[in-house]
């Protein structure tokens, strides 16, 4: 963890995106194999192929030439319908018959939305001031 800790510095709230996506990622995919529901092993896939982005960000963003932070802020960005989705998707499936895996995940998944909500705000109040 100390190589992914020195690439986000003091972000700890990047830090804690990455930790929550690869988490419900993890998640989903457990639950897609164990129910034999495909759907939930793209789900956990998008969440970690997200989270993979979201880790290289910065790299990206110099090999691409693009300004410092771009890409971690595009994906926490599309983060949020993604995850919205997630939620309304599983509420109009199920409604509110949440079992213990699915209840930590959406709970994680609500965190999450939270954080990354939070996560551009900061940038954005940063960058406009």
């Amino acid at each position: 963890m100390g190589r992914m800790a020195e690439a986000f510095g003091n972000d700890s709230l990047g830090l804690a995106l990455l930790a929550l996506a690869v988490l419900t990622g993890i998640i989903n995919i457990a639950a897609g194999i164990i129910n034999n529901f495909s759907v939930l092993l793209w789900a956990g896939a998008g969440f970690l192929g997200g989270a993979a982005i979201f880790a290289l960000g910065d790299r990206l963003d110099s090999r691409m030439g693009l300004e410092h932070g771009f890409t971690r802020a595009t994906i926490a960005g599309l983060s949020l319908p993604y995850t919205g989705y997630q939620l309304v998707a599983y509420y109009a499936y199920y409604r509110l018959s949440f079992g213990p895996l699915a209840l930590i995940d959406k709970f994680i998944q609500g965190i999450f939305l939270i954080l990354a909500t939070t996560y551009l705000y900061k940038l954005v109040s940063k960058n406009s001031g």
